[in-house]
């Protein structure tokens, strides 16, 4: 992925190409932008581990049942 980060009226949009999400984060200066895209990109990440560790507690509930089934 690549970050495009572009002069937009009185401050700047950084973007993430090639997302389908569309990320873009607006700020005052392009340090600005770009440190609000980070937070962003965080908080999606926090969201992600969180549904991988719910998803990987169904299995291992659906592999005990599974088990014990045999």
């Amino acid at each position: 992925m690549k970050i495009s980060v572009k002069k937009d009226g009185d401050g700047y949009l950084a973007v993430v190409l090639g997302t389908p999400h569309g990320l873009f984060t607006w700020g005052h200066t392009k340090e600005e932008a770009l440190q609000e895209l980070h937070g962003v990109l965080e908080v999606m990440m926090d969201i992600s581990i969180e549904q991988l560790e719910e998803q990987r507690k169904l299995k291992n509930n659906l592999q005990k049942r599974l088990s014990h089934a045999v």
